[in-house]
């Protein structure tokens, strides 16, 4: 892509299982964990139904009340939202509200943004119908058919839509710009950010929000993990630099960045958090020829996301050091707040730009230590599907 634009970050919108945006950056500098074994998923489930990897339950990392409230202004709307869309609609407007977009005066700028919004697979209530059926009834589908969907919410269909994210965030906010629904993959955040990238380049619009929301907590999400074996066994085994490291903590999150190019930020007058240098999405089995192709100069750091195992965490020290001839410091934050797999990767984004705003790595996201300073990372996923990456460097306005 074309450097000739420059591109910024000037809002962070973040909801995981810690709370907001400050109280995330927070827990993780502090090393708190939002992982639990102690969830329903876990506790309400006889041993009949449980979903845990040799149905000895699984670590994950629930998020607090999502209800937007504070961004409404009808209470009413609220009705149609799922958690998930309730999660992007509150991250949106925490983004919006950082980039300096909510006040009255910025309704025209605001109505001209871009939004490309990324979700996971269809995740709603059902599961309180089919534990009111009984103790063997969520595995019993015919109960589920006959009984469980009439105990469900009459706004259900709403709810489970995978566009609804996307369409109660412009709804909300009066965002008419060009935009996109992305979903079910973990790579789908990343191609939401590359839509933005290429259309601010192309200048088709000054302004995007680009943001993923995902409910994981939920039966098809969880399912979904279980049957790909990836749900971990316990909470060290979900830490990425553990040599026990195999699975992922599923969570409920939610993460929206305000990109804008440089002089549209100028011209308002925005501190920027990051300079969003490159975004790439490539296809399976591109993750060096990706890497490569996004490191110049070389990051200082790789912020990965969704590693499955510890061997997949060494092949990706092996690859920074065959591709740049030196050991790159590592980070991820997914052993403290999970994975939400078509979210996980706009977090682990917007935590780089905090980093990167506050010139340091925090000690607890790191392969070694002590913590090192940000100046240019590499925001990393690959899986067999696809590899993404985003390279983020220092402000030069940074203090």
């Amino acid at each position: 892509m074309s450097q000739a634009a420059p591109i910024v970050i000037t809002g962070v919108g973040l909801h995981t299982g810690h709370g907001d945006t400050e109280a995330t950056w927070t827990a993780l500098c502090d090393g708190r964990s939002a992982l639990t074994t102690h969830h329903p998923w876990n506790e309400g489930w006889g041993e009949s139904t449980r979903v845990g990897p040799a149905n000895a339950g699984f670590p994950a990392a629930p998020a607090p009340d999502p209800a937007p409230t504070e961004f409404l202004a009808d209470r009413k709307s609220i009705k149609y939202m799922g958690s998930c869309t309730q999660m992007s609609v509150l991250a949106a407007g925490r983004a919006l509200r950082d980039g300096g977009l909510l006040q009255a005066s910025a309704e025209p700028e605001r109505a001209a943004t871009a939004l490309f919004v990324a979700t996971g697979p269809i995740a709603f209530d059902v599961e309180q119908a089919l534990h009111s059926i009984g103790k063997d009834g969520a595995a019993d589908l015919l109960a589920l058919k006959q009984e469980g969907l009439r105990r469900c919410h009459p706004l259900l269909p709403f709810k489970m839509l995978l566009n609804m994210p996307l369409g109660l965030v412009s709804i909300t906010f009066g965002i008419k710009g060009p935009n996109a629904a992305l979903y079910p993959g973990s790579e789908q955040g990343a191609c939401a950010l590359c839509h933005a990238v290429r259309g601010l380049r192309q200048g088709r619009f000054s302004r995007a929000l680009v943001g993923g929301s995902a409910h994981t907590l939920s039966l098809a999400p969880v399912l979904d993990l279980q049957r790909e074996r990836r749900l971990a066994a316990s909470i060290e085994e979900a830490q990425p630099f553990s040599p026990r490291h195999l699975g992922w903590a599923p969570a409920d999150q939610a993460a929206f960045l305000l990109l804008e190019t440089e002089a549209e930020a100028a011209r308002r007058g925005r501190a920027a958090y990051a300079v969003l240098d490159q975004a790439n999405l490539l296809g399976p089995g591109s993750a060096d020829h990706l890497w490569r192709s996004l490191a110049e100069p070389t990051p200082d750091t790789i912020f990965a996301t969704g590693a499955p195992s510890a061997a997949e965490i060494d092949a990706d020290r092996a690859r920074a050091t065959s591709l740049w001839g030196k050991t790159v410091t590592m980070a991820s934050a997914d052993g403290l707040i999970g994975i939400a797999p078509a979210a996980s990767w706009l977090v682990a984004a917007a935590i780089a730009c905090l980093a990167l705003r506050q010139n340091v790595l925090p000690t607890p996201l790191l392969d070694r230590v002590p913590s090192c300073a940000a100046q240019r990372v590499l925001v990393s996923f690959h899986d067999g599907q696809a590899a993404a990456g985003a390279v983020l460097s220092r402000w030069r306005g940074s203090a």
